[in-house]
């Protein structure tokens, strides 16, 4: 029950539930060397803040098995480039946390988010009922080219529910964010995310060298599963492979948005894109 009044009544209400705020100037300066483990946050009122957050000059930083619930902004949040000194978290790990309904009524939000940040490991994260899953981001990133996104895991999480997209990597602004670089895209479970408009369960915008394997993009209706943004300058470098796709279109009405063209058909996508996956139904349990 943590409260600031929301962007438009106060523009500086911010709050945070657990918050590391970096402002060294060095990497010895850095908070470094911290474990936030088994907390339950929840029912906050952030504002234009996150509800647990890493920022600025931090390093070595693990958030695990925590349960992140009904707060109103981002849940979990890895953020630099915001104009401090060494602004860059890196080598830091999110694994093993839970985190539903983070809805933002005056911003898109996600669940697990890095914007600014290097060198960082998701896994076994569970994320569903909130806006996007997992946002992989570097909205200031045409700014400062000096710590640039990069090097990051997202592996074995399992992400439902989320009504823009399941897993989101890249800057979203033609001009203003930067380019995420050498993504790992492994092993991932997406299931029937981004029901809404123009929702997706994988959105590939600004990135370079971003690699999708063994995951699987599951929706039971005919909407997006995969769309790639942007020209081929400023989406880069893409690998798709063993990839299991799947919805209720047919393998031959199977389609992908890419680079502004529209591939139709299952084949038509393995030939364009180098995927070696497949168009089948995992037949999910009940469990």
């Amino acid at each position: 029950n943590l409260l600031t009044t929301k962007p438009g009544e106060n523009e500086n209400g911010e709050a945070n539930g657990i918050l590391l705020f970096g402002e060294g100037k060095t990497d010895e300066t850095s908070i470094n060397n911290i474990c936030i483990e088994n907390n339950n946050i929840h029912n906050n009122t952030t504002g234009w803040s996150e509800t647990l957050s890493t920022s600025g000059n931090c390093k070595y930083v693990n958030v695990i098995n925590n349960t992140v619930h009904d707060n109103t902004n981002i849940g979990i949040d890895f953020y630099g480039n915001a104009k401090y000194c060494y602004d860059q978290p890196r080598y830091c790990v999110a694994a093993g946390n839970t985190v539903y309904n983070s809805i933002c009524s005056y911003a898109e939000c996600a669940g697990l988010y890095l914007d600014g940040a290097r060198d960082t490991i998701f896994e076994n994260n569970i994320i569903y009922g909130s806006m996007y899953g997992i946002e992989i981001g570097s909205e200031e990133g045409a700014k400062y080219s000096n710590y640039p996104v990069k090097n990051v895991v997202v592996k074995n999480n399992l992400i439902y529910n989320n009504t823009q997209a399941g897993l989101s990597v890249g800057g979203y602004d033609n001009d203003a964010t930067g380019i995420v670089y050498n993504t790992k895209i492994y092993n991932n479970t997406l299931v029937n995310n981004g029901n809404s408009d123009g929702g997706k369960e994988l959105g590939v915008n600004k990135t370079s060298g971003t690699d999708i394997r063994n995951n699987i993009f599951y929706k039971d209706n005919d909407l997006e599963l995969v769309r790639v943004r942007f020209t081929e300058d400023l989406a880069r470098d893409l690998t798709f492979k063993n990839n299991c796709y799947y919805s209720t279109r047919t393998a031959s009405n199977f389609k992908v948005i890419r680079y502004g063209e529209t591939f139709r058909g299952f084949d038509n996508w393995k030939t364009a894109s180098g995927e070696t996956g497949i168009y089948e139904n995992p037949n999910f349990g009940d469990e």
